[in-house]
This record gives C-alpha cells, structure tokens and sequence, in this order.
C-alpha cells in the first residue's frame, strides 16, 4: 500500500479549490451534509496527507504517522461500506489522501515562497494540531 502511494504522489500535481482549514470545513454546510463516518474518513484522509507534507513526503520504507492515517481511513471505509470490494476501496483512499497530499503541496509551496524562514502557515499548523489530537486518539491516549 505504501509503495503504490509513493507512487501516486508522484503523478502531476492537480490541485482544486482553495484550501480551508479542518476547522472551517467542519463548520461548512458541505460538512453538515455529511455523516460522522464520512467526517472521520476525511479527517483522517486529510491528516495522512498533511503528515507526509509536514515530513517531506512518504518513505515507502518506513511507517509512519501518516501511513497510520492512511490505514486508519481505509479500515473505516472497509467498515462503513463491508459490501465493496477491498480494493475499489483502498483506491478511493489512495486516490483522495493524493488530492488533499496535493493541495497541502501547492499550499505549502506558495506560502513558502511568499514566507521564507518560516515552516508552516497558520492553517497548517491548525490541521497539524488538529491531527495531533486525532493521533491521540487512534493511538488511546486522549484524556
């Protein structure tokens, strides 16, 4: 799974509206409409994408922080949809956390270009924080 999201990530960068922060989305009426599964799935989906910006990228090697995401997505679309095949699945959950990979990625090259010295725009940093708190909870360690 890891390699095959190597090399999504690799594909040309396509990139649609504007990037909102977690916390507008979820105050939008798009979000509204949505169930608390398909919220849990794009946080999550949106967190894995953020992670691998926040580290550089994806190393197919190694296990991490936002492959836990990206797994985590995709057991929860497996349950919230059991009928569907496991790999119609796993597509849609690789193919979504590349879309929001790429928006965090031209996000982060603007704001880099405009802000140099500086790591992280003020949104990043709300979604980072915002995923920190979900990784706590996957992980049980919430309070």
């Amino acid at each position: 799974m890891k390699k095959l999201l190597a090399l999504l990530l690799l594909s040309p960068l396509v990139v649609s509206e504007e990037l909102i922060s977690l916390d507008d989305f979820f105050t939008s009426e798009e979000a509204n409409a949505m169930s608390s599964a398909e919220l849990t799935i794009f946080s999550l989906e949106k967190c894995s994408a953020i992670t691998f910006i926040s580290i550089g990228g994806d190393n197919p090697e190694v296990e991490d922080v936002g492959d836990i995401f990206l797994e985590t997505a995709f057991v929860y679309r497996v349950d919230t949809e059991p009928d569907m095949d496991w790999e119609v699945h796993q597509e849609n959950n690789l193919q979504t956390t590349q879309k929001y990979f790429k928006e965090y990625q031209s996000h982060f090259l603007d704001f880099s270009e405009l802000n140099p010295g500086e790591a992280f725009s003020d949104l990043m940093k709300e979604d980072l924080k915002f995923c920190i708190g979900m990784y706590e909870i996957i992980n049980g360690e919430e309070e």
